[in-house]
């Protein structure tokens, strides 16, 4: 190859890098995929996920026992103003000294958030999924995600090896 064909083959590439650029760009790995916008096959309702995933799961039975505690404890009966700091009382209790203390915490919150704070068979499932909707709202307007954030944040590093 001489000078002047070395040259017009420097000059003219296979891919100029505005090309290029455009393959990198196109690539599905860089593409966005909206979420929301999938329709999942086999999907059924969100009351029946809920209770597909808890009947194929071990902590059925755990949830049944936390259930005990608020249906002695009237839950049900108490009005948003009380419901928010006996949240709020037992997100405080997420930093307590005692660790039984924090797990029966995140147990209930739990419950709360699940919607398992009401007697058993006193509420139709669709009832129940709204009544967990409207306690995982005030949960979070209570700061119940932050603080669990928090909570499992100090629990991993408590046990972190590679500190």
């Amino acid at each position: 190859m001489n000078d002047g064909e070395q040259l017009q083959h420097d000059n003219d590439p296979l891919l100029t890098p505005g090309e290029l650029r455009q393959i990198v760009d196109n690539l599905p790995s860089r593409m966005k995929h909206p979420h929301s916008d999938y329709e999942y096959s086999d999907a059924s309702s969100f009351e029946t996920e809920i209770e597909e995933f808890f009947n194929y799961c071990e902590i059925e039975n755990d949830l049944k026992s936390y259930q005990q505690e608020y249906e002695k404890s009237g839950w049900w009966e108490l009005n948003e103003e009380k419901q928010r700091r006996h949240i709020e009382q037992t997100i405080d209790r997420l930093e307590h000294s005692k660790r039984d203390e924090r797990v029966s915490a995140a147990k209930q919150l739990l419950c709360i958030g699940l919607g398992c704070c009401y007697p058993k068979n006193s509420c139709r499932l669709q009832n129940c999924s709204e009544v967990a909707i409207a306690n995982s709202r005030l949960m979070y307007a209570c700061g119940a995600l932050t603080a669990v954030f928090y909570a499992f944040n100090r629990g991993c590093k408590q046990h972190d090896v590679y500190k």
